[in-house]
């Protein structure tokens, strides 16, 4: 494993000595997965974590799964939500896949 991207998502374990490339994805009306949460647990991510905020997106948001208890309210289409997802992610797989 040479990459790991976090989706309105953060580590349970101290990953913050792993040469691993982590993209950490967060929304900004995510009701779920916190600022606080995302600021809590900073510390347990490679200090070369890139860290991309979704403004406008929500939790439920990251999938379709559809409205979820406690989540703040999207401003920004779905379809836009994962496009900037989707971004992020190949920002990702382009630093760890060969040419």
């Amino acid at each position: 494993v040479e990459g790991l991207f976090l989706l309105g998502s953060y580590p349970a374990d101290d990953l913050s000595s792993s040469s691993l490339k982590v993209v950490s994805v967060w929304a900004s009306e995510d009701g779920l997965a916190t600022r606080e949460d995302r600021e809590n647990t900073t510390e347990l991510l490679p200090a070369s974590t890139s860290y991309v905020m979704i403004e406008g997106g929500n939790h439920a948001g990251f999938g379709t799964y559809g409205p979820q208890a406690e989540d703040g309210e999207r401003s920004i289409t779905l379809d836009e939500q994962h496009r900037l997802t989707r971004e992020a992610i190949i920002g990702l797989l382009e630093q760890v896949t060969p040419p």
